[in-house]
């Protein structure tokens, strides 16, 4: 992932998780691969926490 979080490389066993090909997660946003589009609340919960993490800090969110 770059630090705006874009896809840059994706290994089999991730891809066939979520029953995807390497063409549908490339240099999309993290937040808008099927990794969390299926849970409505998720993507932004990654979108939000991408900028926090390429800075270096930690961070958890709790998805209940």
């Amino acid at each position: 992932m770059s630090l705006d979080g874009r896809v840059l490389d994706a290994n089999a066993t991730s891809l066939a998780g979520i029953e995807a090909s390497r063409e549908d997660v490339l240099g999309k946003p993290f937040w808008e691969t099927p990794w969390f589009t299926r849970h409505s609340r998720m993507p932004e919960m990654v979108r939000a926490a991408i900028p926090i993490v390429a800075s270096g800090e930690s961070c958890a969110r709790n998805f209940t």
